[in-house]
């Protein structure tokens, strides 16, 4: 193994993955119960655009006018999700021991701008990655082929020397048909996550 690959949300930090999260987002936006089913489904559609650049900010008016959100004035999408992320503390342990002896890199689904919005507020650390794909920037998201055959060229390094750590199962399928290595990150427990890990890495 040479370079490892970390997936951001709900790996190297605490997102809305396996949480409660977006149901309290909803509450404080002040959306009626009975409307959130809708609001989900149509989220889901706008989310796909989102992950490979449209701006998040445009779901704004979509939740106050279809909706009945009650946002302050400049009211930020992407800050409010960022602002209910939390730290991840004990993988940063594992990731400076990695560093030690491979390359690493992020592979991440993010929204634009997300990823600095991320390091501005300090949940992860300030490390000099050695290659950074953001579905975002790259206009492809997980689980397309695409994106990992892109996060591959930039490695540099053959196929079954790539360690990919993601915590949605379907976006390890195709690196795994690619010959990576790969492991599934549970993030409904972060600690036992973490000790699975560091023995998986040994």
């Amino acid at each position: 193994m040479k370079f490892i690959f970390f997936d951001v949300g709900g790996v190297l930090i605490k997102d809305f993955s396996k949480t409660k999260k977006w149901e309290e987002m909803l509450t404080d936006l002040k959306i009626d119960l009975e409307k959130w089913s809708d609001l989900d489904e149509k989220y889901d559609k706008f989310e796909k655009e989102v992950a490979v650049g449209r701006n998040i900010e445009e779901f704004v008016p979509i939740l106050v006018n279809e909706f009945g959100a009650v946002v302050i004035d400049n009211y930020s999408l992407n800050k409010d999700f960022v602002s209910r992320f939390e730290k991840n503390d004990v993988i940063w342990k594992i990731v400076n021991e990695c560093r030690q002896k491979y390359k690493v890199g992020l592979l991440t689904a993010q929204y634009p701008n997300m990823l600095n919005l991320i390091k501005n507020v300090g949940l992860l650390l300030p490390i000099n990655w050695d290659v950074v794909v953001d579905s975002s920037v790259v206009k492809v998201n997980k689980p397309n082929e695409e994106i990992y055959i892109l996060a591959q060229k930039e490695a540099n390094v053959e196929p079954e020397e790539i360690l990919f750590i993601d915590n949605i199962d379907k976006n390890l399928d195709v690196p795994k048909k690619l010959g990576w290595k790969t492991f599934l990150y549970d993030s409904s427990d972060y600690e036992r996550s973490n000790e699975e890990l560091k023995a998986f890495l040994g």
